[in-house]
Parts: structure tokens; sequence; C-alpha cells
């Protein structure tokens, strides 16, 4: 992708969510679409769509932190952070969508996310990221103290 011919760059989206909406992506190379993962289960639905559309689509990967507790009851397998890597490496991308967020709630206990392994979740995270040297897309709700940590 030459930026130079780019004229509009969505940062965040997650068009790999609603596969009926691909259509509306424009494959003349006039917008990039950062598509940004927040599961692990997203991670080969957005490698499959940067390889379908190659030259419009900056993949992004990551655990977003409403799904952390995912990570600690072993649902995501222990070798997430090593796949994190390959991923990033393999597809050239930037790590996203990752984060903390301090109001949002679990649908169905009505809990807050739990925060400590939030911030340890984004650190092993944002480790990979600053050893790729690559960019992070990050969600933060209200924890602006604790990111600046």
């Amino acid at each position: 992708m030459n930026s130079k011919d780019v004229t509009i760059f969505d940062v965040h989206n997650h068009i790999h969510e609603t596969p009926s909406e691909f259509e509306v992506l424009d494959v003349k190379g006039h917008t990039a679409y950062c598509v940004q993962a927040t599961k692990y289960v997203d991670w080969d639905d957005i490698a499959r769509l940067k390889d379908s559309y190659r030259s419009i689509i900056i993949p992004a990967f990551g655990i977003h932190p409403w799904f952390v507790k995912r990570v600690l009851s072993g649902e995501i397998p222990p070798t997430w952070a090593d796949e994190l890597r390959k991923m990033l490496t393999q597809h050239h991308a930037i790590l996203g969508e990752c984060g903390l967020d301090k109001a949002a709630r679990n649908p169905e206990t009505h809990q807050v996310y739990p925060f400590e392994p939030q911030i340890q979740l984004l650190e092993t995270q944002v480790s990979i990221a600053h050893d790729l040297d690559i960019p992070v897309s990050l969600h933060c709700v209200r924890a602006f103290g604790a990111l600046s940590d």
C-alpha cells in the first residue's frame, strides 16, 4: 500500500465481525482500514481478511481488556503471547485493540472486569509491541492514570 495513493485512513474498525459489510470496502485503494481484533478468536479472521484485501487492510492483533477473564480461565491458551508475536510479525500488523477499562461490566454478571489482570495483560502485549517496534492501538476508559504509569 502506497500512502501517497490513500486519501482516507480508517484507523479503528471491527468489520471482520460483519462479513456481509465487506462489500463496502474501497477496493480501489483510496481508503486503508485498520481492522482491530478484540478477542483471540478474531486473529485468524483478520489474517484472512488481510489476505483477501491485501492492499487496503492493516491488521491489528491483540486482546481487549473486556476479555481478560478468558485469559485467566484458560479459554485463551497459555501460549497466546507467543502466538500474538507470531501473528504480528507474520502479517506486518500493529498491536490492537488492547488497553485498560475501569468502567465496563460483564454483560452476564454485571461485575466490573478485574483491573489488575488487565494491567498484566496490557503489559505483556505492550512489551511484545516494544520488542517488535510496532504501533499500538489502545482502548482506555477511566484508567488514564494507570495507563500513564
